[in-house]
């Protein structure tokens, strides 16, 4: 069978899927959707059924944001929870309506592509927890970035390609 919406993949899923959305055990959700449908939108419409439908937010219960997580949502700002460590491949890319979000000190990896494409996304800053950032994070991006530790820090933290396809500026409060 073919799963390609969300009342596909809960009328076939497995009886652990089920289970695992009862205990709110949202990392193998995300993997059992990925595994099953490798559908980017299926992704961001379990999310939004969560959050929107059921005032879930399913990073409560994790420690990373899922690859495709809130991919070309209509969301104006997100605050990320201090339970979070990393960020992962295009959790936010394409979310064109997103002005703001808040990373905390607890993220240490931002993962390739995250707010690629985010063109209204006006600042964002980064803090000096972060260890890792990974290539095209801000492309299509227009943004100020404003890194919580030095330029020396900062390359040291970058993939080589972190800012390809970057319009904005990058400050520096160190």
């Amino acid at each position: 069978m073919i799963i390609k919406t969300l009342k596909d993949l809960f009328n076939n899923a497995t009886p652990k899927f089920k289970e695992a959305v009862n205990k709110c055990d949202f990392n193998y959700c995300y993997e059992y959707i990925w595994d099953r449908t490798s559908t980017i939108s299926l992704i961001s419409d379990f999310t939004e059924l969560l959050l929107l439908k059921h005032d879930i937010n399913p990073l409560d219960y994790m420690e990373e944001i899922p690859k495709y997580f809130l991919n070309r949502l209509d969301i104006e700002s997100f605050i990320i929870p201090n339970n979070i460590k990393s960020i992962s491949f295009s959790a936010f890319e394409g979310c064109t309506s997103l002005t703001s979000i808040e990373i905390p000190e607890s993220v240490i990896s931002i993962g390739n592509c995250v707010f690629d494409s985010c063109t209204s996304l006006k600042k964002i800053t980064i803090p000096n927890s972060v260890e890792c950032i990974g290539w095209g994070a801000f492309a299509a991006c227009n943004c100020t970035i404003v890194y919580n530790g030095t330029e020396e820090q900062w390359k040291s933290i970058c993939h080589v390609d972190t800012t390809e396809g970057f319009n904005g500026k990058i400050e520096f409060l160190r």
